[in-house]
């Protein structure tokens, strides 16, 4: 008898699995997905509108799209379910760039973990994401940093083109001798 209990939970549980993702893949369906042209239309929209500072982004009638743009097919698609808010979205491209850097983390992550990449491309690859993140930064030439050290070592003549090569002109009205003496 408990073998028949646990066999009807399982199968419950297993038809609980498989009716979520038909709902899953019902509701991908239904969800709207903007063809090419529409995108067009959404990116040329923004663009060019210029916000009424009274007017809120749910207070933007199709009219005011239209004025904007002037595209005739627009009305059509106002009424598709979820076209106007998905038109209306102004956040949508930086929301789509947070998703694909999330997506591109996760890639990085495996590659990471997996003991079959090469060891220099891990290597690459971290170097990459500390740059990208802030956490390393790479210098110009114009950054070039020499200590107090190298420069003290130059010859007049060195420091003299070190300068130049950097845009500083430098000539002596007086040409200063060191105090041998002091040595």
């Amino acid at each position: 008898m408990s073998n028949d209990v646990e066999l009807k939970k399982t199968e419950h549980i297993q038809n609980m699995k498989e009716a979520t993702r038909a709902i899953e893949t019902a509701l991908e369906d239904i969800s709207f997905q903007p063809a090419p042209m529409q995108q067009m239309f959404k990116a040329q929209f923004w663009a060019r509108y210029v916000p009424n500072p009274f007017e809120s982004r749910d207070s933007i009638s199709l009219a005011t799209v239209q004025e904007t743009i002037n595209e005739p097919k627009l009305k059509k698609y106002w009424n598709i379910p979820g076209f106007k808010d998905w038109f209306l979205n102004q956040e949508e491209g930086k929301e789509r760039i947070d998703y694909l850097w999330m997506v591109g983390l996760d890639t990085a992550e495996q590659i990471m973990r997996d003991p079959a990449v090469n060891a220099g491309a891990k290597v690459n690859l971290l170097k990459l994401l500390a740059e990208v993140s802030g956490r390393l930064q790479r210098g110009s030439k114009g950054d070039e940093k020499f200590s107090d050290d190298v420069v003290n070592k130059m010859s007049e003549e060195e420091l003299k083109k070190w300068l130049k090569n950097r845009g500083v002109q430098v000539e002596a009205k007086y040409k200063v001798k060191p105090n041998r003496e002091e040595f």
